[in-house]
């Protein structure tokens, strides 16, 4: 199961626009459900958003030589390796310019172990465990770097026609799929052979993606009108064939302004869970009917999710308070809220193999916190610098 989510996050004015990270890979393993820390453009560069963790100089002023904290956008787990991954960004000061780069952290050690130098604002990642390759997109320069996850050098950079703006995949078959930014197209990465295969025109603008790879179908949330470029359609769940990419379905999943921007799928459970934005809930749709199950309340502003197949849990973290929610999938209710040391997250993703969730901040000062599943106890906090 394949999740990427992300988002245009405006907390001032408590307004989501749904996007990318964060997703579930190989075997369940843990793809980024993410937040979008800075704004892309319809030039093509992505640029700080009012909430981007990239504070003014003392004088107020920016600096063209100034460079700040580096920040989270996405996370990634591989469970065969048990390595997290995690896409960090440096605003260099400059606007377009980020110091994209992969930290590698040991799931067995909490230690991060390798920095992986990327391209200009590394901003969606995904993992195929089968094959130990990271996939990261890079919006500003158009381009996704292939990782080997044995020798975590980077083997090859592919150039996208359009900026990446969110990331899933399928690990059977081993296709990537690429949501371009201010467009209606899917780029789809043949892992064999780490060419593009082929460009897809959906017709709407998608925000976030998730794959279930049991029956090849790719999940599409927050979608807008591609024809009027209207950022505040009425959000729905679209499921597409992973074969043709045709448009099976379209489940609306709440009213027009709130888009959904995460979305994860359970392969074991058939079900898919999504957040609308703006709501405080978590949306349930049974991926065989595709009829709705459940609108839950999870949290105030709950930005990301993630689940575990082997428990049938599903992690939600809450921006507003640093909370991550743990949603019982077979009760549709929440069993608990475990408090981070962190007043805002941006990230979940799970290690299903080890029992182990990964919250990242959304905090200027970039950092991890590990927690035990089988506990629900935290198991210690990494600085990701």
């Amino acid at each position: 199961m394949k999740t990427v989510t992300r988002f245009l996050f405006f907390p001032a004015v408590a307004l989501f626009l749904g996007l990318s990270v964060s997703a579930i890979t190989g075997c369940g393993g843990g793809q980024s459900s993410r937040v979008q820390t800075s704004m892309p453009t319809s030039s093509g560069t992505a640029t700080p958003s009012p909430s981007s963790p990239t504070p003014s100089s003392p004088t107020g002023s920016t600096s063209s030589t100034s460079t700040y904290d580096p920040y989270v956008q996405g996370v990634a787990v591989n469970p065969v390796t048990h390595n997290a991954y995690f896409a960090i960004n440096t605003y260099a000061g400059t606007s377009g310019i980020y110091t994209g780069e992969v930290l590698v952290l040991d799931g067995t050690t909490n230690i991060v172990t390798a920095r992986i130098p990327v391209g200009n604002y590394a901003d969606a990642i995904v993992v195929n465990p089968s094959t130990n390759t990271i996939y990261v997109g890079n919006y500003n320069d158009k381009t996704v770097s292939i990782i080997n996850g044995a020798t975590n050098a980077v083997i090859a950079t592919l150039a996208i026609p359009i900026n990446p703006y969110a990331m899933a995949i399928n690990a059977t078959t081993n296709f990537i799929y690429v949501l371009n930014g201010f467009s209606s197209t899917m780029d789809v990465i043949n892992g064999a052979t780490n060419t593009l295969s082929e460009s897809v025109d959906l017709g709407v603008y998608p925000q976030s993606a998730a794959v279930d790879e049991t029956t090849n179908t790719i999940y599409l949330a927050g979608m807008n009108n591609a024809t009027t470029g209207d950022l505040f359609e009425t959000p729905a769940l679209y499921a597409v064939n992973g074969a043709t990419f045709s448009v099976s379905s379209a489940v609306p999943t709440g009213a027009s302004g709130n888009q959904d921007f995460a979305v994860v799928v359970n392969e074991v459970t058939d079900k898919v869970y999504a957040l609308p934005s703006r709501t405080g809930e978590t949306f349930v749709m049974d991926g065989a009917s595709n009829a709705v199950t459940g609108l839950i309340t999870t949290g105030v502003q709950p930005t990301s999710l993630a689940v575990d197949p082997a428990t049938n849990l599903v992690y939600i973290a809450d921006y507003s308070n640093g909370t991550v929610l743990v949603l019982d999938g077979g009760s549709n209710t929440v069993t608990t809220s475990i408090q981070t040391p962190s007043a805002h997250l941006g990230f979940v993703a799970v290690d299903p193999s080890s029992n182990v969730i990964y919250a990242a901040n959304y905090n200027s000062a970039a950092s991890v916190t590990v927690i035990n599943g089988s506990s629900n106890s935290i198991i210690t906090t990494v600085p990701l610098q």
